[in-house]
């Protein structure tokens, strides 16, 4: 039977409108943005969310997702391979392997460090929040982004920090899958603080493995630390790799009462329940 705890409304994958070019410190990306209308067809008053796209780029699914979101919060959708009125289309996974390594603003292959890219996304979050106010803002960041989250939230205005499959650093030996993109300084600031985190990954992410969840955990502390490990045989069977790896996008089960579905509404519930 459908899980009626399952709330989401109609799936929808077209692009939200172009909303703004915000640029910081010499890095200019778009903004396409959406939040929940009224009656009057104005978007009503609501708290923001940043939602951080993957490696191949503003997918159809990716978008399916935004606008899940956008039925509760503002959801502001930076695109961080393109700065026209536009989303950049999607490229192909070799394509956006070789586009992300080269890419000096998300420093791919940089473990102990922060990419310039951080700095940009800590700002972004500081002007969501001073237009939407409320106590904080969420971030939901995936694959490679899903670091990002964990960064941004060295910020007291961002309250409530996703990190679905969190890929980067890229990790080129199984040594380094425990890596993440923080400094000494920022590992301790984030130990420092009083912000809980949610993480999601598939069982047998080959990318994503278990060891950087654990990396988190040590950093935050296990008991702020909302993991959710989603079962590989509840993946999209259709799915674009091998292996399951994207639980809210391309390995989401569009079907009512799916397990990858229902991830969708624990991240809703996650964001609501801190940005009330």
């Amino acid at each position: 039977m459908p899980d009626r705890k399952d709330r989401l409304g109609h799936s929808q994958t077209q692009p939200f409108p172009f909303d703004r070019a915000i640029s910081h410190e010499g890095i200019t990306h778009s903004i396409f943005a959406k939040g929940p209308v009224d009656k009057t067809g104005h978007v009503s008053s609501a708290r923001g969310v940043v939602l951080l796209h993957e490696l191949p780029g503003m997918t159809p699914e990716f978008w399916r997702l935004a606008h899940w979101l956008a039925e509760r919060f503002i959801v502001w959708c930076p695109d961080l391979y393109g700065t026209g009125q536009r989303p950049l289309a999607p490229v192909g996974g070799v394509k956006g392997a070789a586009r992300l390594c080269i890419s000096r603003e998300m420093g791919a292959l940089r473990a102990n460090r922060s990419g310039p890219i951080t700095t940009w996304l800590r700002h972004l979050g500081q002007v969501l929040h001073s237009e939407v106010g409320g106590p904080g803002i969420g971030v939901v960041g995936m694959c490679m982004s899903g670091g990002f989250a964990i960064s941004m939230a060295l910020d007291p205005w961002v309250t409530a920090p996703v990190a679905s499959q969190p890929s980067l650093p890229l990790s080129l030996h199984r040594n380094q899958h425990g890596d993440l993109q923080l400094t000494d300084q920022e590992r301790t600031a984030l130990s420092a603080s009083e912000t809980d985190v949610m993480t999601l990954r598939f069982a047998g992410d080959r990318v994503c493995r278990n060891a950087r969840i654990e990396a988190i955990q040590a950093v935050f502390g296990p008991a702020r630390v909302d993991d959710h490990e989603l079962r590989d045989k509840d993946r999209n069977p259709n799915g674009p790799m091998r292996f399951p790896h994207s639980c809210l996008t391309a390995d989401l089960v569009d079907k009512q009462g799916s397990p990858t579905r229902g991830k969708v509404n624990d991240v809703i519930r996650f964001l609501s329940d801190r940005l009330a």
